[in-house]
C-alpha cells in the first residue's frame, strides 16, 4: 500500500510538472516582448573614468565608452571606479545603438554567497541538509520552468499557482523529508490547507476590492508585455505561493510530534495525541504568524518610510492604498493558513499513525 501511494504521489509530480512546462513553447510571442533582438549585454571592466565618462574593457576584448549618468549614481558608493566590473546593455536610442551601463555584474558575489550557505546548511544539518538543497532546487525550478511560463502563456493564475504549488510541496516534502507515511501525511495536510487558503485569497481580494494592481510591475506585465493578464488571479497566485512556503514547514513538524509521542508511549489516547500535538502547534503558530508578518514588512519597508516621511497624507490612507491592502491581505491569508494546518497535521497524525502502530 506504502508503495503505490508514492508511486501516485510520483506520477502526479512528473504530470503536473510536465503539464505545465508543455506550455513554454505557447508563450514564444510574449517572450519575444521581453527580450528585443537589437538588445546586446556584455560584461566590461572599467579602465579609466574622466569626468561622466568611463572607459570600460568587454570581456571578449572590446573597448566601450559609456556615459555614467546621474540616475545610475543615486548615492556615492555607486559611483564607478576603475577595476569595477559592470553589465552593458547596447540600445536603441533613437536609431543608433548605444553601449550603456546597465548594472553593475553580482554574479560572482551571490556564487560566493549561496557557496557560503550550502556549507553552513550541509555542516550543521547533514544528510537532511542535502535533501533540503535538493527540495529547494526542485522548488526553484518547477517555478522557473513550469509556474512562470504557464502564467506567461495566459493560464489561470489560481490554477497554475495551485497546480504548482501542490508539486512543490510533493517535491520539497518528500525529498527534504524522506518517502515515509509521515511525509504522505504531511503533504495531503500541505494540499487541503492549501485549497482552503485558495477559498480564503479569493474571498478576500474581491471582499476588500483588490485587483492586482498595486505595484508599477504589474501594470508594466499588463500594459507592455501579456496583455490581457489576470492581475488580480496574479495577486492570488503570489499569495499562495507565499504561504506554501511556511505550511510545509509546519505540517511536518506536527505530524512528527504526533509521531513521536506515539513512539513514547504507544497506549496514548488519540485525543491526548492530538491535544498534545496542537499545543506545540501553538506555539510553533505563535512564532511562524510572527515570523510571516516581518518578512512581508521587511519586503515592504522602503514603501512604508516613504508615506511616513510624507507628512501630507494620514497613516489611514496609506493603509487603504491598494498595495498595503494587498500586503495586509496577504499576511493574513499566510497566516490563516498555519492556523489551520496545525489541527489538521495533528488530527491526521493521531488518527493514521495511532492506527498504523496499532496495525504493526
Amino acid at each position: 500500500m506504502k508503495v503505490k501511494i508514492i508511486l501516485a504521489l510520483a506520477l502526479f509530480i512528473v504530470s503536473a510538472h510536465f503539464a505545465m512546462a508543455a506550455v513554454a513553447d505557447t508563450s514564444t510571442d510574449s517572450a519575444s516582448a521581453v527580450s528585443p533582438d537589437s538588445l546586446e549585454f556584455a560584461v566590461g571592466d572599467v579602465t579609466k573614468i574622466q569626468d561622466k565618462n568611463a572607459s570600460i574593457k568587454l570581456t571578449d576584448g572590446r573597448e566601450v565608452s559609456v556615459e555614467v549618468t546621474d540616475e545610475f549614481t543615486t548615492t556615492p558608493n555607486q559611483v564607478p571606479v576603475v577595476g569595477e566590473r559592470f553589465v552593458l546593455g547596447k540600445f536603441d536610442l533613437g536609431g543608433t545603438m548605444t553601449w550603456q551601463i546597465y548594472d553593475r555584474y553580482r554574479l560572482a558575489a551571490l556564487l560566493i554567497i549561496s557557496a557560503i550557505f550550502v556549507v553552513i546548511l550541509i555542516a550543521v544539518g547533514g544528510w537532511r541538509g542535502v535533501t533540503a538543497l535538493a527540495g529547494l532546487a526542485a522548488s526553484i525550478g518547477a517555478i522557473i520552468f513550469g509556474v512562470v511560463p504557464a502564467l506567461a502563456a495566459g493560464y489561470p493564475p489560481l490554477l497554475v499557482a495551485l497546480v504548482g504549488g501542490s508539486a512543490i510541496a510533493a517535491v520539497t516534502i518528500f525529498l527534504a523529508h524522506g518517502f515515509n507515511f509521515r511525509s504522505v501525511l504531511a503533504f495531503f495536510a500541505t494540499i487541503f490547507t492549501l485549497g482552503v487558503s485558495a477559498a480564503f485569497a479569493v474571498f478576500f481580494t474581491d471582499f476588500a476590492s483588490l485587483f492586482g494592481t498595486g505595484t508599477e510591475e504589474t501594470f508594466y506585465l499588463s500594459g507592455a508585455l501579456f496583455g490581457k493578464l489576470d492581475l488580480r488571479g496574479l495577486l492570488l497566485a503570489g499569495i499562495l505561493l507565499g504561504a506554501l512556503g511556511v505550511l510545509d514547514d509546519i505540517t511536518v513538524a506536527e505530524i512528527t510530534t504526533a509521531d513521536e509521542l506515539i513512539q513514547a508511549n504507544p497506549n496514548l489516547p488519540r485525543r491526548e495525541i492530538f491535544r498534545s500535538s496542537l499545543r506545540v502547534g501553538r506555539e510553533h503558530i505563535a512564532s511562524m504568524v510572527n515570523t510571516l508578518a516581518l518578512a512581508y514588512v521587511g519586503v515592504a519597508l522602503p514603501f512604508i518610510l516613504l508615506f511616513a516621511v510624507d507628512g501630507n497624507q494620514p497613516l489611514w490612507a496609506l493603509l487603504n492604498s491598494e498595495f498595503a491592502a494587498e500586503e495586509i491581505v496577504r499576511t493574513l491569508v499566510g497566516s490563516l493558513a498555519l492556523v489551520l494546518a496545525a489541527p489538521l497535521s495533528c488530527a491526521l497524525g493521531a488518527f493514521f499513525l495511532r492506527r498504523k502502530k496499532r496495525a504493526r
